[in-house]
């Protein structure tokens, strides 16, 4: 459960950084032109693809964790009638 706790606190903590959209924001506006150039190639657009993929696989990671912990804090709080 602390592990749970601790990863939870890391993420918010990283994603309560200003700097986090920021840089959101600039990576998926990189893959975004990459798409929209006109000269790029079929290798850049799948490249941008990648990236958009990753950044939402980490941005997804972040708030399992986050979501974990909030589930199993709830879940304490709960009383079951059975017992």
């Amino acid at each position: 459960m602390a592990q749970v706790r601790q990863r939870a606190e890391m993420a918010k903590r990283f994603m309560d950084d200003e700097a986090y959209p920021v840089v959101m924001a600039e990576i998926r506006k990189g893959a975004i032109g990459a798409f929209l150039q006109v000269s790029g190639t079929q290798e850049d657009r799948e490249e941008a693809h990648s990236v958009i993929v990753a950044a939402e696989r980490f941005e997804t990671i972040l708030k399992g964790w986050i979501d974990e912990h909030t589930f199993n804090e709830q879940k304490k709080g709960q009383h079951r009638g059975t017992d």
